[in-house]
């Protein structure tokens, strides 16, 4: 009996503690913050001077503009179902803030990035259409913008991601040398380009 009220009282603190202030998660409408991410990913997209009405969008909400398709004239270059692909990538907020990249020179520009002990270097993939060799590596809007664009590009090819907050981190705030770096609920974009492909 004394072992099951020590049990009682032991589970009632575990309790009190979760609850406590910093614990407490306030539930988010996931429609409701769908709505926002629309209006800024339209915002943004007409402040850099693309019709919204006309970029591309997949399933799930992720829009991608497709910038410059690459070398088009040479078809080795071309990227297909079970290719291996290289790509650099540069992430930012829709206020062109700077908060990840593969590229050094990129990150240089912001301390909070740039780190002497990071290996800058292109990210390899497997490539294919549907996008399941990338799930749980990347969150799942950039595995949807790789699988969406991907085959319809070439080497050298520039492709921009507009990411809205619950393809990306939702409510959990990102951190990078300490300082945060994605607030919570942000709509996100990458630059992708792809540098190098091994035809399969």
């Amino acid at each position: 009996m004394r072992t099951l009220v020590l049990f009682s009282i032991f589970i009632g603190l575990a309790i009190v503690i979760a609850c406590g202030d910093g614990n407490i998660v306030v539930p988010q409408d996931t429609s409701e913050q769908r709505a926002i991410d629309i209006g800024i990913i339209n915002e943004y997209l007409t402040a850099k001077g693309y019709d919204p009405a006309t970029v591309d969008t997949t399933q799930n909400g992720v829009r991608y503009v497709i910038i410059d398709e690459g070398q088009t004239d040479d078809e080795s270059l071309s990227i297909k179902e079970s290719d291996i692909v290289d790509f650099d990538y540069v992430g930012r907020l829709t206020t062109d803030k700077l908060f990840d990249t593969s590229i050094e020179a990129i990150a240089e520009e912001d301390t909070a990035i740039f780190s002497s002990s990071k290996i800058f270097e292109p990210i390899t993939i497997n490539y294919t259409s549907s996008g399941w060799t990338t799930n749980g590596t990347f969150i799942p809007g950039f595995s949807q913008g790789l699988a969406a664009t991907f085959g319809q590009v070439h080497i050298g090819a520039r492709i921009l991601l507009v990411i809205p907050s619950d393809q990306a981190y939702n409510a959990i705030p990102q951190f990078g040398n300490d300082v945060e770096t994605i607030p919570a609920f942000s709509v996100i974009t990458f630059e992708l380009f792809p540098v190098r492909v091994i035809k399969q």
